[in-house]
């Protein structure tokens, strides 16, 4: 986490100018230091003793009026004293909510392609089960995305579009400042 301290001494002159440049300090700091941690709710069921890493928020591409489109989450694993993502669970508006065989691409800014097939069996809840290379996290990790496609493979009904501005670092926070919060 960055810290900035202003330290400094207000003339009559300069006292404007001073005020303009504390304002830019605090929404500096407050920009560097909470707008780019991604959250991750971290619980142990108390009879199973299993651990949970769970997403606090998602990535919904969707057209303007809310009719089809996808959310994207993200499958966490923690392991050797890391947080990592494993994966991502879709849930799909896209033609049918039957899905089988369906296919997950990203078009990174830099214009690379990432291309993801489901693993699942067909459901029909709309649910597809994608998982990712280390070559796939160190590209979503160095670069925005600009499109995401769904194609659900059951009847190759597909869309696309652009994420919204705020979502397009998703991935790069996601991989790279993730912050555990413990829940019960």
């Amino acid at each position: 986490m960055y810290r900035l301290i202003v330290n400094f001494n207000i003339n009559y002159k300069n006292k404007n100018k001073m005020k303009k440049l504390l304002v830019v300090a605090v929404l500096l700091q407050g920009l560097l230091c909470n707008a780019q941690e991604y959250v991750v709710e971290h619980s142990i069921d108390e009879i199973t003793k299993k651990e949970y890493y769970l997403p606090t928020e998602k990535m919904i591409i969707a057209n303007k009026e809310k009719t089809q489109g996808f959310t994207i989450s993200p499958n966490f694993k923690f392991e050797d004293n890391k947080l990592i993502l494993q994966s991502v669970i879709v849930k799909s508006f896209v033609g049918s909510s039957c899905v089988e065989k369906s296919k997950l691409y990203f078009l990174l800014e830099n214009d690379k392609v990432i291309t993801l097939d489901s693993w699942n069996k067909f459901n029909c809840d709309g649910t597809s089960y994608f998982d990712f290379t280390d070559e796939d996290l160190k590209s979503l990790s160095e670069s925005k995305v600009k499109l995401v496609r769904f194609v659900n493979g059951y009847e190759y009904a597909e869309f696309q579009n652009n994420p919204v501005a705020e979502k397009k670092n998703f991935f790069i926070r996601v991989i790279t400042n993730s912050k555990i919060v413990e829940v019960k």
